[in-house]
């Protein structure tokens, strides 16, 4: 079941593939992509939730909603889509954040990490909902979902690719942001003057969104269990033993993407100041304008948005009595 067919892109079991070459294949796609929506919605909220009332906040409904998926084995099911599209998405990553991918492979590509997208969606919403059902707390821990996140090959690629191409693009003159596709656009006309040269453009990357999502999800995980520890602290000793693993898996995530973690503080500065010592060996000086118009300028919204998502995961780890496992093994 964990195979690929011939084109290796094709998941054999459900009969979708994320290049939707007949009709079957494009329903079956569209069938998982509603279904996925459809439990993201669904998803017990917690209070405070403005786009979802009533029901979907009680504690009951969130008991059956943890027994239905329990019953229904559905996360070994969507273990399954989710390796499935991580290891599509990540073997077409390194050619999309190149700029050099095919039109059919970018298709395969978003609609692969789409799938992803929508999975890790509704971990979170699960994770956020944990903090006041016990139930969803227990389930996910029972399930060992969070595996499938640390060992991921798309996160294990982009993070890869995030850390190894900043100092490369730095040095070829065109920044590569992080959180972004960059390609550099030829001009209109080869024949031009040399005032017209190549420019580089940027997009939104997909899976930087999902690296996100991913770091939010072990942060609701450990205030889930931290608030659910406190309600039963001192009433019932064995839930107390079953939220024990919640640090130590959310400290195994920080371990694996260390680098990834750290990188996205440190390029804030190392992008500015290898671009401050390029224009230093100019011959012209620039005035400020011109160069902050021309600067890899770090402090991109993706980029803020990731280190505010690390910021809340470091903070989770660093209350009560995780603090002192943090501290020691990270």
């Amino acid at each position: 079941e964990g195979a690929f067919s011939g084109d290796a892109l094709t998941p054999p079991k459900y009969g979708y593939g994320f290049g939707s070459n007949n009709a079957d294949e494009e329903s079956a796609f569209n069938l998982l992509r509603v279904s996925l929506s459809l439990l993201s919605r669904l998803s017990p909220a917690t209070k405070g939730s403005i786009s979802k009332q009533g029901d979907y906040q009680s504690y009951s409904y969130g008991v059956e909603f943890a027994a239905c998926l329990k019953e229904r084995n559905a996360f070994n099911v969507l273990d399954s889509h989710l390796r499935t599209a991580s290891n599509v998405a990540a073997l077409t990553y390194q050619s999309m954040h190149a700029g050099s991918s095919t039109h059919s492979a970018t298709l395969i590509h978003n609609n692969a990490v789409e799938i992803v997208r929508l999975i890790t969606t509704f971990f979170h919403a699960l994770t956020d909902s944990g903090s006041k059902i016990l139930d969803i707390l227990l389930l996910l821990m029972d399930n060992r979902c969070f595996r499938s996140l640390i060992e991921n090959p798309l996160l294990r690629t982009s993070c890869q690719t995030w850390t190894s191409s900043r100092s490369a693009g730095v040095m070829s003159g065109f920044p590569q942001h992080r959180g972004y596709y960059t390609s550099i656009a030829p001009p209109a006309d080869s024949r031009s003057s040399t005032s017209s040269k190549s420019k580089p453009s940027s997009r939104q990357d997909s899976v930087h969104f999902i690296w996100r999502e991913v770091i939010g999800i072990f942060s609701s995980l450990v205030r889930s269990a931290r608030c659910q520890a406190m309600t039963y602290a001192n009433v019932d000793e064995p839930i107390l033993r079953q939220l024990i693993p919640v640090t130590s898996t959310a400290i195994d995530f920080v371990c694996t993407y260390e680098d990834a973690i750290f990188s996205c503080f440190s390029s804030m500065i190392s992008e500015a100041r290898a671009q401050s010592n390029l224009s230093s060996r100019g011959t012209t000086k620039s005035s400020s304008f011109s160069s902050i118009q021309s600067s890899s300028f770090a402090f991109t919204s993706n980029l803020l948005k990731e280190a505010a998502e690390i910021s809340s995961l470091f903070a989770e780890l660093c209350k009560g009595k995780n603090k002192n496992a943090f501290a020691r093994q990270c």
